[in-house]
């Protein structure tokens, strides 16, 4: 009985052990998970601040003790002559981010730069785990971690814009060659000790199935949520999805005072396809065209789903109609790279037909309902056009 009595004494401290590492390993899981997310939020701010300096070519701030020309900027109009013979530089993205950083780290202890292999500042060149980072960037990782004493380092990769090219054409960069990253260093927050959590520790004997069931119910609750926002065959957004979110961009749009472009698109000839191949054949060519989609829309704010039948629709925030079009564009031309046979069709191919409806900031549009049908009529003034083609409305 006394051998029982310990064995089951042991087993419980045991049980009971393993319980708290399991819970401490959840607590600093959650704690990185909310430190990267930080990190992504960081770099998508400064990402847009460098993206507003290389539209505007750049910027000119007042020359003086903290603000000097830039020694690595080549511009013949690096410095100019103002009014009342004020000397004003040229601060371009770079040089922007850098006094960014040096303000951030003096108020908060936050601070980020620029690293490259081959850097125009020699100062960029990468340090110690950044040289790690930047390699494993460069071989097509999406964002490189590292957890250190004092801070947190976390890298994306950088690639050349179009408008990079105006300050650096001595340079020859080409558009979407990768250039470097941005290393956000976050300074630590002071950690819970260990021992405070204690009590918890001691109670996890009893609301262990408890909390076990509720991260249960959790995981169905999210698995389900996407299973009823996505399109089981393409997974793309489905259509209910879509009616949530194009009424969300749509009043952000109105507030913020940016353009909306939708797209519709209709896959050409696609009862002639079902009936010539077959409709696994055909699930399959939804299938390929949701994969163009998701490959030339923007990841972070871009949305495409699948609106019906062979009809698609795509949500492009803050996009002109310009910019929508070559969207269409892109998606066109890879669909032809892909040349996915159709002896059915008069191209003896699988082709799209757009119809993009932009709403201009001051737009009378009232609702996004006005602007889906735009969209939609567009995309039947493609089709009468003879299909393979985009059309273009504009609400103003």
């Amino acid at each position: 009985m006394k051998k029982l009595t310990y064995l089951v004494i042991v087993v419980y401290s045991v049980c009971l052990v393993a319980m708290s590492l399991w819970y401490a390993k959840i607590l600093k899981d959650r704690e990185e998970e909310e430190i990267i997310k930080s990190a992504e939020y960081v770099f998508k701010v400064l990402r847009l601040f460098r993206e507003w300096n290389a539209i505007h070519n750049g910027v000119y701030l007042i020359v003086d003790n903290n603000t000097k020309p830039n020694p690595y900027l080549t511009s013949p109009n690096k410095v100019i002559i103002a009014i009342n013979n004020l000397r004003l530089t040229l601060v371009n993205p770079a040089y922007m981010i850098r006094q960014l950083s040096e303000l951030s780290k003096k108020e908060n202890g936050l601070y980020f730069k620029i690293v490259s292999m081959m850097p125009i500042n020699p100062h960029n060149y990468p340090e110690g785990i950044e040289r790690q980072g930047l390699l494993e960037l460069r071989k097509g990782k999406k964002e490189f971690v590292s957890f250190m004493k004092s801070y947190t380092l976390y890298m994306r990769p950088l690639f050349v814009k179009k408008e990079c090219l105006r300050c650096h054409v001595e340079r020859r960069y080409k558009v979407g060659e990768f250039r470097g990253a941005m290393a956000i260093y976050l300074p630590q927050v002071p950690k819970v000790p260990i021992g405070k959590l204690s009590f918890i520790f001691t109670l996890e004997i009893f609301i262990v199935p408890i909390l076990f069931m509720g991260l249960r119910l959790g995981f169905l609750y999210e698995k389900h949520k996407q299973m009823s926002e996505t399109d089981d065959l393409t997974g793309l957004l489905n259509r209910r999805a879509f009616n949530k979110i194009i009424e969300e961009e749509f009043n952000k749009a109105r507030e913020h005072k940016y353009p909306l472009s939708v797209v519709m698109c209709d896959i050409d000839w696609f009862k002639q396809y079902n009936d010539t191949y077959g409709h696994q054949m055909g699930d399959e060519v939804l299938k390929k065209v949701a994969e163009v989609f998701k490959k030339n829309l923007r990841k972070e704010w871009d949305f495409a789903a699948r609106y019906g039948g062979e009809e698609f629709i795509i949500i492009l925030p803050n996009t002109d109609r310009y910019d929508a079009e070559k969207v269409a564009e892109r998606i066109v031309n890879q669909l032809e790279l892909i040349g996915i046979p159709h002896v059915s069709s008069p191209n003896k191919r699988v082709t799209l037909s757009f119809g993009i409806a932009t709403m201009h900031p001051n737009s009378s549009c009232k609702s996004w309902d006005e602007l889906v049908k735009k969209a939609d009529e567009a995309l039947y003034a493609a089709k009468r056009a003879g299909r393979n083609a985009i059309k273009i409305t504009e609400l103003r």
